[in-house]
């Protein structure tokens, strides 16, 4: 009888219902026994238990920066007056930090003595790690030599290209970072992909087999007829706002929505997401039928919003920055959408996965440009064509049936990690 191995999570992000990383965790490792994952992180997200109930938070015992100790944010501070100067002094550092070397600040990982003990009391067979920052990789690699066990890597965004891009001088830490990479890859026995055009471009990179997992959900669970509730029709979006990977994209879309609601056409924009993460909040918050909430984390919450839209919006920026940082990487939150019921919205460039997914299943209305009419015109089509969107929502359920049913690929993905720990003892 093959045996579950005990698996050692060594990442940034851990089990959360906040990030897309947390969620594909929990839906792909669920029903892994809880007492064979351990999870070494540095999120600062709330925590979920469901999978997983032992965790080790990385602090400035474990992650240096230039060879020192990561500055403690957390200092009591006195006086007032002591809130402003550290605020202006974090601010000066970060725009050194940020000329010198962009969103790259030179940093490494190091075994502390806490951390070894955590991992001496768990006693892993396998690390599994999604990687993303240099302190991150020197861990997975040092604990990986001391204690003889193998490396699992599940790339969920193109980190290694789309990072380490700006400053005076990015390419120390991208050659840091490349040189990292590919020593890990050569020791992992697992390699995994998020889509099937990141395994095409790293495999023909790297000259190694990746597997494609992306995010899973429970049809037989989840699937609802689809009931409208809206009075006026309502567009929804779920998830991050960043700068490089949606943010321009979803301004253009509520530009759109207001010139709908001027001209007549009323439609409500309604946007779930960290309220730290948006950088939509001051400029429209205040706008009439466009509104922000915060991240449902209730799963039958979660899915009968989705199946009360008129609308789900899957958008992401056109400019070259963006598309290098996400163009091989599958949202999250497609799976979700997929079985919701509600038509879906794709607004982006032919160059990223996510749009040519939708192309090939032909699960979503698809918008390749950034014009303001063409956006307009597709939400015009999506509420008044009913035979349209019907068509569309059949297809998205197909998809969802093929390619993402919890059941079956969480099975296939498991048994990744079971075959390979069994066959070598």
């Amino acid at each position: 009888m093959n045996k579950y191995p005990n698996i050692l999570f060594i990442t940034p992000c851990a089990f959360s219902k906040e990030t897309g990383g947390g969620i594909t965790f929990t839906n792909l490792f669920n029903g892994w026994p809880k007492d064979k994952i351990a999870t070494i992180h540095s999120d600062n997200t709330n925590l979920d238990f469901t999978i997983c109930n032992k965790f080790y938070k990385l602090s400035s015992k474990e992650i240096r920066y230039f060879g020192l100790k990561k500055y403690k944010t957390e200092t009591k501070i006195n006086k007032p007056t002591d809130n402003n100067y550290q605020r202006t002094t974090y601010n000066f550092i970060y725009k050194i930090k940020y000329l010198f070397f962009g969103d790259a600040f030179p940093n490494k990982g190091i075994l502390s003595r806490d951390l070894t003990n955590f991992i001496d009391n768990y006693k892993p067979d396998i690390i599994y790690t999604i990687l993303g920052t240099s302190y991150i990789m020197d861990i997975v690699k040092k604990a990986s030599q001391l204690y003889n066990i193998p490396i699992s890597i599940h790339i969920m965004d193109d980190w290694i290209n789309g990072n380490y891009n700006k400053g005076f001088f990015y390419f120390l830490e991208k050659f840091r970072i490349n040189k990292k990479f590919k020593f890990l890859s050569n020791k992992a026995n697992i390699l995994i992909a998020i889509s099937d055009e990141m395994k095409l471009r790293y495999e023909k990179h790297y000259n190694k087999y990746f597997h494609v997992f992306q995010n899973t959900v429970d049809i037989k669970k989840f699937k609802n007829e689809k009931v409208y509730v809206n009075h006026i029709p309502t567009i929804i979006y779920v998830g991050s706002i960043f700068k490089y990977s949606q943010s321009e994209t979803l301004k253009i879309l509520c530009e759109s929505i207001l010139t709908l609601n001027s001209n007549g056409f009323k439609i409500n924009f309604k946007i779930y997401t960290s309220k730290d993460h948006s950088v939509l909040l001051s400029e429209f918050n205040y706008m009439n039928n466009i509104s922000f909430h915060d991240l449902i984390t209730n799963d039958f919450d979660y899915f009968n919003t989705l199946n009360s839209a008129n609308i789900l919006v899957l958008p992401t920026n056109f400019d070259s920055n963006s598309i290098k940082h996400i163009g091989l990487s599958m949202p999250t939150k497609l799976p979700s959408y997929l079985i919701s019921g509600t038509p879906i919205l794709v607004i982006g460039s032919k160059k990223t996965a996510q749009v040519k997914y939708a192309e090939n299943y032909k699960f979503a209305h698809i918008v390749n440009d950034d014009s303001i009419e063409n956006i307009m015109n597709s939400i015009k089509l999506l509420i008044t064509n009913s035979e349209y969107s019907n068509n569309l929502v059949n297809n998205a359920f197909n998809t969802a049936y093929k390619n993402h049913d919890q059941n079956i690929v969480r099975k296939d993905f498991q048994n990744l990690f079971i075959n390979n720990f069994n066959k070598k003892n």
